[in-house]
């Protein structure tokens, strides 16, 4: 959860920044850096196919 609010902080931080002197082309960049990232962030969990899930 805390991880979450780091990244939406940082990302929303940055958007904001480059409002002032970016236009749409880079804000598009910007969302595809970040796309890449959280993807090769998420490649990177354990793999949880076959594996019985605990539920609480």
């Amino acid at each position: 959860m805390a991880w979450t609010i780091l990244i939406y902080s940082l990302s929303t931080g940055l958007c904001g920044l480059s409002t002032g002197r970016a236009g749409v082309s880079e804000g598009i960049g910007l969302a595809a850096g970040f796309a890449l990232i959280s993807a090769a962030w998420v490649w990177t969990f354990p793999e949880t196919r076959g594996i019985v899930l605990r539920q609480e």
